[in-house]
């Protein structure tokens, strides 16, 4: 039997080849987004993918790059809407952290348009709208998250921190504490402080006393908490307490 060393040498460097190729392609696993770059510059959704890992380490600028590069290499389709839409709104939520703020309201707008469902994006930037005291703003945008998502408590306090009546602020926050439970001992403390000022708004002085004492059993250490209520043991003439609750206060680092 005669053999073709000539056919033998093509075929062992055709399975060499192939074995190293297969090899590069083990290395590269869906998650291994430096390794899927370097491979391919224009791997789309290894740029995202890259800028979500990232933005959770503080890397703002380059996610903000990355996912600028994705929006470049992407075309916008029905089963991709979603992801492009959320790319959008974390560029926003970074845009917003790196203080550039018409260009986070301008990607909260195109995640919106392209997934009006998506509660997040009407909740970001109703969030940006109250910090810059622009509640006139962002009560639609308040509306509209709790129509979407009426079971999550996050758009009651949003509901509170938008209201113009003083009653109905109080409704709404005490309906975010109603669904929060116990499990989150801080953010229950942070709603009870927010309902306290409700109550002193209102004169319910009391009821202020009962938030802030319950918010105080619940983080002990937040000194805040002892100057608020100091004033309103003051208001009700306890003055021991809220001499004592000063002292914590100035105690606490």
């Amino acid at each position: 039997m005669k053999i073709c060393f000539r056919s033998l040498l093509l075929l062992l460097v055709t399975l060499s080849v192939g074995a190293v190729c297969v090899s590069a392609q083990k290395k590269c696993t869906g998650d291994d987004f430096e390794c899927r770059i370097k491979a391919d510059p224009k791997d789309a959704e290894a740029y995202y993918i890259r800028a979500f890992v990232i933005s959770e380490s503080g890397k703002f600028e380059q996610a903000i790059a990355d996912l600028t590069r994705y929006f470049e290499l992407t075309t916008v389709a029905t089963d991709n809407k979603k992801d492009v839409a959320g790319g959008y709104h974390l560029r926003g939520q970074l845009h917003e952290a790196t203080r550039n703020f018409e260009q986070a309201l301008a990607d909260y707008a195109k995640a919106i348009e392209l997934d009006p469902a998506d509660a997040r994006f009407y909740i970001s930037r109703a969030r940006y709208y109250i910090w810059d005291h622009k509640k006139s703003k962002a009560r639609p945008d308040v509306l509209k998250a709790v129509e979407l998502t009426p079971k999550d408590p996050a758009v009651y306090e949003l509901m509170a921190d938008t209201e113009t009546d003083y009653e109905k602020e109080l409704a709404d926050r005490s309906k975010y504490i109603s669904m929060l439970g116990t499990d989150d001992k801080v953010k229950l403390s942070q709603a009870l402080n927010s309902r306290a000022h409700t109550y002193m708004n209102l004169k319910q002085h009391e009821l202020a006393e009962a938030d802030l004492t319950r918010a105080i059993g619940l983080t002990p250490n937040n000194k805040d908490l002892y100057l608020a209520r100091s004033i309103i043991y003051n208001v009700l003439r306890k003055y021991d307490l809220a001499a004592a609750d000063s002292k914590k206060f100035e105690s606490l680092p």
